[in-house]
């Protein structure tokens, strides 16, 4: 479950995406993040029977190199899942 992140993490976490996809010299980099946060309450009667949350976090990456296209998505915030989604937008192109 993802506890400890916000707005600020989110778009400090993209901007390292884009300078490392462009520091692999694409031609351009675009990322789109997306987090969503869900909380569902069942009752049976008058009393609460089960409570679920879900949350999910991931980041689109596209890059343009050399006039092709490429595309990868990754839903984990570490610096190696990143760099690797990056690499695979980029072995698509």
């Amino acid at each position: 479950m993802i506890t400890e992140i916000n707005r600020e993490d989110i778009l400090s976490i993209s901007h390292q995406v884009v300078e490392y996809a462009l520091s692999k010299k694409v031609d351009a980099a675009e990322v789109f993040s997306h987090f969503q946060s869900q909380t569902q309450v069942m009752t049976e009667g008058r009393s609460i029977a089960n409570e679920r949350e879900k949350q999910e976090l991931g980041f689109a990456i596209r890059v343009i190199k050399e006039k092709s296209e490429g595309f990868s998505y990754c839903n984990k915030t570490d610096e190696n899942s990143l760099k690797k989604t990056v690499d695979n937008a980029i072995g698509i192109a």
